[in-house]
């Protein structure tokens, strides 16, 4: 694989034994199988953390300063800083989601080949997810469609594959002005297409990992996924509304 495309995560775990670490490890290692480089900033205070992601392949960075969203900024202006500048292709996506590694040739040739600009995968069925997770993600994704105009767009994916241009005059120009958290990664896709980016969607046979869903599927999860809806919608909805931005007509 082209070392045109690098990926970026970040990490955050009070030890190494904790479910998502485990499955940021394996996303590592997916990358490095792949061809990709791979680059994590960590936060976690345990201090072994980083050393264990070291020697699964991964470019280790301290996360400086904290925070969901600079977090999320580092990690891709990391992406762009790589062996010199020459990644043409960053990808972010959640540090456990390493079943989608395999899934990413298709979606970065259509970056990399100028087909578009950035580009979200869509996941062609939620049924490995926890049925309150994926019924929360399809209505958030449902009102994130009308926001922007794009229903085709699964937002609540996760991933975003961009050019460099989109990694710097979206990406890394959102200042956090909407809370800096859960929305830090989706505003951008708004700020891309109210200028005008080529964003597309690609469908993917993307599956969770079995063991997330089985530790996910909880009353308390899933009162965090109903404010992290709530706060992503509100915040796509005002900043669509400080810049203007009036969604393409639909077909009717």
């Amino acid at each position: 694989m082209s070392a045109q495309c690098v990926l970026v995560t970040t990490t955050f775990s009070k030890s190494p034994d904790e479910l998502r670490f485990c499955l940021a490890q394996e996303t590592v290692k997916r990358s490095r199988e792949c061809g990709y480089p791979i680059i994590v900033v960590d936060g976690s205070p345990d201090v072994r953390n980083q050393s264990i992601l070291a020697a699964a392949g991964a470019f280790v960075f301290s996360e400086e300063p904290p925070g969901m969203g600079a977090s999320r900024r580092q990690a891709i202006r990391a992406g762009l800083d790589f062996s010199s500048g020459t990644a043409d292709v960053i990808v972010w996506l959640e540090p456990e989601k390493h079943p989608m590694v395999a899934l990413l040739p298709p979606l970065v040739s259509a970056v990399a080949s100028g087909q578009y600009d950035l580009v979200i995968p869509k996941r062609r069925t939620l049924d490995s997810y926890p049925r309150y997770q994926a019924a929360s993600e399809h209505l958030a994704n449902l009102a994130l469609g009308a926001i922007t105009g794009r229903p085709d767009l699964d937002l609540y994916v996760g991933p975003r594959v961009m050019s460099r241009t989109v990694a710097q005059e979206c990406f890394l120009s959102y200042e956090g002005t909407y809370g800096d958290n859960w929305e830090s990664i989706f505003l951008p896709v708004l700020s891309a297409l109210a200028q005008g980016k080529r964003v597309g969607s690609i469908t993917v046979d993307y599956v969770h990992p079995p063991e997330q869903t089985a530790a996910e599927a909880t009353p308390g999860i899933d009162r965090k996924r109903d404010v992290q809806r709530v706060e992503v919608i509100a915040a796509m909805a005002r900043a669509a509304k400080d810049l203007g931005f009036c969604p393409p007509l639909q077909p009717v």
